[in-house]
């Protein structure tokens, strides 16, 4: 009885790391891309949504790589995306700061189109503080892409499903913090005139599109950002 105990811990320890891997993007290997000077270069920066967590078949379904697919082979989409990342140094999981060091590898990606969507994690009680100090770190984050030869696209975070009565989605996002975010990133792009991409109202009457978590977009909902970015990169020519 022991053993089968023991042999059914070990199944389902398997089966959670098999997960974690597959869909939560844990432990992930990446091949790290350099730069192609002879293609037009666009880099995805973002949290798990841009990583595609929980999008099934994540590799081939995830927003970045449908990108690539719908521009074509004049150019060159790198996803830079990590699970669970904030915009905030002070948050749990900065993404500036983490060991991957994604943030660094999207700079040296010296892209022509930089779309940056992120935001979410940072709506997370435990890592939001006041909207001002939000922006600020923002302004932080997006500094080394805003070149003049750079096309930069903010895009706000994408909608939320499963609000509970205290205010509160999966992951302790929140809802009011998440809007406020929206909010000033929106306002901030219109004044340093940077155009802007409205993720989460694209989003927002999309639940078919989500995960079970109703936070992350499932391989449709991957789709439905891909092709509302293609169709802002293509109306921007």
């Amino acid at each position: 009885m022991v053993f089968v105990i023991i042999g059914l811990v070990v199944v389902i320890v398997v089966c959670l790391l098999l997960f974690l891997y597959r869909y939560m993007g844990i432990g992930d290997s990446r091949i790290i891309s350099h730069p192609d000077e002879q293609r037009i270069r666009v880099a995805c920066v973002g949290d798990s949504i841009t990583y595609g967590c929980l999008v099934e078949n994540r590799k081939k379904n995830n927003y970045p790589n449908r990108l690539g697919e719908m521009l074509g082979a004049a150019y060159q989409v790198e996803n830079f995306g990590l699970t669970n990342r904030t915009v905030c140094n002070y948050g749990d999981n900065p993404y500036r700061l983490d060991k991957v060091k994604e943030y660094q590898r999207s700079i040296d990606f010296n892209a022509n189109i930089v779309i940056v969507m992120i935001g979410t994690n940072d709506a997370k009680d435990k890592n939001f503080k006041t909207i001002e100090d939000f922006l600020d770190e923002y302004k932080e984050l997006v500094k080394p892409y805003l070149k003049e030869d750079v096309k930069v696209y903010f895009c706000t975070p994408a909608s939320a499903f499963g609000l509970k009565q205290n205010g509160l989605y999966g992951y302790g996002i929140r809802n009011d913090n998440l809007i406020a975010i929206r909010d000033v990133i929106s306002k901030y792009a219109f004044e340093q005139s940077i155009e802007l991409i409205d993720i989460g109202e694209v989003t927002k009457n999309h639940k078919d599109m989500y995960s079970f978590d109703g936070i992350h977009p499932n391989a449709k909902g991957a789709e439905l950002i891909a092709n509302t970015i293609y169709n802002s990169i293509k109306e921007s020519k």
